[in-house]
């Protein structure tokens, strides 16, 4: 009778159930980690960091499916390997997302800022480039002013042929990236410029 009331007070969950949670918790755990490596490694991490927290996350999955495998459990006492491991894994989350936090707060993660002036611009064929950049300032809180790291990545023509959408991008150095576009009027064929 006491054998059987001991067993009742330590109640066992389903292998599946116990699994899913050591899976999550891995996938927590490895994308932490993966965050806080890249945090110490990338020049430029926010351009790389969903990267470092996919992969991070299915690295971790896949130690925990493989884990769960080997010592193939069908049933898991939750006072045991199942809790040991929830355990672990959250307390190595809980580690890698502070000291993440604690380097990310030393990290430029604002992008520049593309602003335009109310100056319509109208560019015809034989102008220069620079010509579409006039009406516009482009500044960074750390780098400061970025109009020499400014660049045209489209122009495309409206169907009329009077006006064309310019697209420009800029990247300050840490890697944060801004795209802005307006809308600029054409005389001629200007674009691409010879």
């Amino acid at each position: 009778m006491k054998e059987q009331f001991g067993k009742e007070r330590t109640p066992e969950t389903s292998g599946f159930a116990s699994s899913v949670w050591v899976l999550l918790l891995a996938g927590i755990t490895g994308a932490s980690a993966a965050c806080f490596a890249g945090l110490l490694a990338a020049d430029h991490f926010a351009s790389v960091f969903y990267r470092y927290l996919f992969a991070g996350a299915a690295a971790g999955i896949v130690l925990a499916a493989i884990s769960l495998v080997i010592t193939g459990r069908k049933r898991i006492s939750v006072s045991g390997y199942a809790a040991k491991a929830v355990v672990m894994m959250a307390v190595l989350a809980m580690f890698f997302s502070a000291a993440s936090m604690l380097l990310i707060s030393g990290k430029d993660l604002k992008a520049p800022i593309i602003a335009f002036s109310d100056e319509v611009i109208t560019m015809r064929e034989g102008d220069p480039v620079s010509v579409l950049c006039s009406n516009l300032t482009v500044s960074d809180d750390r780098d400061g002013d970025l109009m020499d790291q400014l660049e045209v990545v489209s122009f495309v023509y409206a169907e009329d042929g009077k006006t064309a959408d310019v697209m420009y991008a800029v990247t300050d150095s840490s890697g944060n990236r801004t795209t802005a576009t307006q809308v600029v009027f054409v005389e001629g064929t200007p674009w691409p410029a010879e």
